[in-house]
């Protein structure tokens, strides 16, 4: 399948000049269509995010720094940021940073609740396939180009983590 793809496209592209030119410019311009599907993707999912996110306390803040990293923090939890993040080629995961001194009592308590991996600068858990790894394959591009179940996915995960950071915080009181 994958080969017959690949003689369509390399057919199709020296079939004449325009084709030629449409496929160099494709290749020179896929880090921009991927940016754009996941800038879309970051626009479809803050508003139910933002939703959900308002039966929990405080004031909230939801930001796309770049591509598919969407940092959440909340008034309430000073130097916390947690969220989305596309750190490498093998990995965009769920994550929480923090600052403070009390930050791996916090990673122990969130990888007790949802397991994860927890070490002195992050707590973080991979997003499950397609997602995690959503530009290396067109099953993980569509995903995020028609984001309907990765919305409901990324919101359910994010809410549940605000959750057990709000927990945590409990606990402490």
């Amino acid at each position: 399948m994958i080969e017959d793809i690949e003689k369509l496209v390399i057919t199709q592209s020296l079939k004449n000049l325009n084709n030629l030119e449409v496929a160099f410019e494709t290749y020179n311009n896929w880090g921009k269509v991927l940016s754009f599907i996941a800038n879309e993707f970051y626009t479809q999912l803050f508003e139910p995010l933002h939703k959900q996110l308002a039966n929990i306390d405080g004031v909230w803040k939801i930001e796309q720094r770049s591509g598919f990293n969407i940092y959440l923090t909340n008034t309430k939890w000073n130097d916390i940021e947690f969220g989305i993040g596309d750190y490498d080629a093998d990995r965009v995961h769920f994550f929480v940073k923090c600052s403070n001194d009390t930050k791996l009592e916090l990673y122990a308590f969130i990888k007790e609740k949802l397991n994860g991996t927890a070490n002195l600068n992050i707590w973080y858990q991979r997003l499950i396939n397609p997602y995690n790894k959503w530009d290396k394959s067109f099953e993980g591009i569509l995903s995020v180009y028609k984001p309907d179940e990765l919305i409901l996915y990324a919101t359910t995960k994010l809410v549940e983590l605000a959750t057990v950071i709000e927990q945590y915080f409990i606990t402490k009181k």
